[in-house]
């Protein structure tokens, strides 16, 4: 069994290559760690991604996107060195010449650029596997889904009770077993049983496993770890994953504009090119792309008033980075066919 850790350049996702790490010295597991570079995040977090390697020795497999211009044809990747990774927005123009730009509830960004490049890499070389996410205990919303996850807090789960429960279910080798279980112990109808047994069963069978599994830790937990130790990933949360990113928080958008000017002059750029696919069933055009139908330079017209202060302010004022937010990393998680658009679906229920 191969165990491949989806490395995003987050904190949370490098203390599972820790964890990890240790595991892979202490009981010799098959540990393989990668990393889906999508040309679009911020320098520093390049930064803390080499120093990741340079400090923990670990080696760490870069993949990139390789897209096949001819629709209807499917895409490949390539394998870079750390010294090619950057924000050269490489795979973001390629994307968008071929598939238009992605939007609010139509992130095929990260299929392409992350699921897709995984699932292949993973095809070619290894004949067993299992993933491994950084999804911390305080982001069960995540793991069990807008539907799910609601349901279990009404019948009184807190967030460890939830990952014991995960960790028992996916035990089971049936999902009648799982509904019988369910039924007997908690004393559940067998519709509510069944529906929490089918999302237990089918994140299983995804073969995808979660930082939650193996540790305790929440939030602030990793956050006052990486204060202890020699380097840091030295970045403000609305500047994670790519730094325009269609999931996030209209003010986190506008945040991130006033501290990336650079990158936004390139991201616009690459909107605005004349070689971006328009996509003519799509209802609305190409530049509108965040939430509630606007567009980069709406947004930018939208906060034109505010200071820096103040956007920030409205972020905390409104739990932006509070666990399970668009802060959190960009996962490529996949189950039953289906790409989980995880901030769009449960944003502020976690």
């Amino acid at each position: 069994m191969i165990n491949i850790v989806s490395f995003s350049g987050g904190r949370t996702s490098a203390y599972l290559v820790h964890l990890m790490e240790h595991l892979r010295n202490t009981t010799g597991l098959d540990v393989r760690y990668v990393f889906m570079d999508t040309g679009a995040e911020h320098p520093k977090t390049y930064e803390f991604i080499r120093n990741v390697v340079k400090h923990w020795n670990v080696d760490i497999t870069c993949l990139r996107v390789v897209v096949n211009p001819e629709l209807g044809k499917g895409n490949s990747y390539k394998i870079i060195g750390l010294d090619e990774i950057g924000p050269d927005l490489q795979p973001w123009i390629d994307i968008t010449k071929k598939y238009g730009t992605p939007y609010f509830g139509g992130a095929f960004c990260t299929r392409t650029m992350k699921i897709e490049v995984c699932e292949r890499y993973c095809r070619d070389n290894f004949s067993d596997v299992e993933s491994w996410l950084g999804m911390r205990i305080d982001e069960q919303g995540r793991i069990w889904g807008e539907k799910i996850f609601p349901l279990l807090r009404r019948l009184g789960f807190e967030n460890m009770e939830m990952r014991s429960l995960y960790s028992e279910l996916r035990e089971y080798a049936n999902q009648a077993k799982m509904v019988e279980m369910l039924e007997e112990r908690y004393m559940l109808d067998t519709a509510t049983a069944a529906s929490i047994a089918n999302r237990a069963g089918k994140v299983s069978k995804s073969r995808q496993r979660f930082m939650s599994e193996i540790s305790d830790f929440e939030k602030q937990d990793v956050l006052t770890w990486w204060k202890s130790q020699p380097f840091d990933l030295d970045l403000e949360e609305h500047l994670g994953n790519c730094q325009f990113c269609i999931k996030k928080g209209i003010n986190k958008i506008a945040l991130a504009m006033r501290d990336g000017p650079e990158m936004l002059r390139q991201f616009r750029e690459v909107i605005n090119s004349p070689d971006i696919r328009v996509v003519e069933r799509r209802q609305q055009e190409n530049k509108i792309m965040y939430r509630k139908g606007l567009s980069l330079d709406a947004i930018e017209e939208m906060y034109a008033g505010y200071t820096r202060e103040e956007i920030a302010a409205t972020i905390k004022g409104n739990h932006g980075f509070d666990s399970g937010s668009c802060s959190e990393s960009c996962e490529p998680f996949i189950v039953d066919n289906r790409q989980f658009d995880l901030f769009a679906e449960i944003e502020g229920v976690a």
